[in-house]
């Protein structure tokens, strides 16, 4: 009999390794699926500039005490020529406004009429909305460079050559429940560029037209590995919209409409329960929508407008004989650069 103790064959230990390597990956796929990594140092820039305005974003990431992820968007506009410039929206409020888009691409179509085609477009559209629910609100404080005394009655201006500088925030969730995709959305700093159209004697003055748009998209699929499924649920969506145009009934219907004329066009699915879905589309020449309900396969009810819109009767307010008002309205002015600013103020 030997004097050695009991040995493991060289087998044996291939055997043992092999398991031990086994085990310790699926710890680490488990580890990695509870252990998201989000960079809150990294800080992703984009930049555009047009008709002498220049947009920069730095977009970044930052996690709150309570779990929260807040995508933050670093702002700067300059207007880079001699005279101050328009734009639409606010007056002394963020100029550039920052959103969410989604960046997945829609499912082919088949071959549809320019109607049918166009409620389609509003359908996916809708479902789009749902991969970008979020938004973006400036943090407290005027934007530095903005003048100090900021007239609110004025209309919405660049200064010349005078950098603004702001932060807009937007709070996505938690690592496990999360309102956006961050591999499959980009951050979208849009600015537009207005022209003021000069005023008539007393007349209010006419609104800010934009003549061009500033844009700068940015990714946030650098800074964090956090994702979610697609709630547009293109794929889905296009069959069961490719199933309600194969009705005889509803593809006449849409076929003969205005592409023009389609409004809000909404296909909630799953809705309202988890084996069936719900179109409500909405055409201008109609009173009410189109509705369709339907499962994977089957259409369970129909209803085709037959109810044109018709606008309501609108006739000039008279007086009756004899009757006297005694109402009085006075109004306040005030003057700015481009004109005089009326607002009515009851007495």
């Amino acid at each position: 009999m030997s004097s050695r103790g009991p040995f493991m064959s060289r087998a044996a230990w291939l055997v043992l390794g092999v398991s031990v390597l086994a085990f310790a990956t699926v710890l680490g796929v488990g580890w990695l699926r509870n252990h998201h990594h989000v960079d809150t140092t990294a800080h992703v820039p984009a930049s555009a500039a047009k008709a002498g305005v220049e947009l920069k974003t730095l977009v970044s990431m930052k996690q709150e005490g309570n779990g929260l992820y807040d995508v933050v968007a670093n702002l700067t506009v300059v207007n880079s020529s001699d005279a101050a410039i328009y734009y639409v929206g606010i007056p002394c409020y963020a100029p550039a406004r920052a959103r969410f888009a989604s960046t997945l691409g829609l499912p082919a179509s088949r071959t549809y009429s320019p109607a049918a085609a166009g409620l389609r477009t509003h359908v996916m559209d809708y479902r789009r909305s749902l991969d970008e629910i979020g938004s973006f609100a400036q943090e407290k404080g005027t934007p530095s460079g903005a003048a100090t005394a900021c007239d609110e009655s004025a209309p919405p201006v660049l200064p010349a050559h005078q950098p603004i500088n702001y932060t807009m925030t937007a709070t996505i969730g938690t690592s496990n429940q999360l309102s956006v995709d961050p591999l499959t959305t980009e951050v979208v700093t849009t600015l537009q560029i207005g022209s003021l159209a000069a005023s008539q004697p007393g007349l209010p003055p006419s609104p800010l037209r934009v003549v061009d748009t500033v844009e700068a998209r940015t990714s946030l699929k650098t800074l964090t590995d956090l994702t979610k499924p697609s709630s547009a649920n293109y794929g889905e969506v296009s069959r069961h919209f490719d199933l309600l145009m194969r009705n005889a009934g509803i593809a006449a219907w849409v076929n003969a409409q205005d592409p023009s004329l389609w409004g809000a066009a909404r296909l909630m699915d799953p809705y309202p329960t988890a084996t069936s879905w719900r179109l409500e589309a909405f055409n201008h020449a109609w009173a009410v929508p189109l509705v369709v309900t339907g499962t994977d396969s089957t259409l369970k009810q129909v209803r085709i407008p037959d109810e044109p819109w018709k606008a309501p009767l609108a006739t000039d307010a008279v007086l009756p004989p004899a009757a006297v008002s005694t109402d009085k309205v006075g109004i306040t002015t005030a003057t700015s650069t481009s004109g005089t600013w009326c607002c009515p103020r009851a007495e």
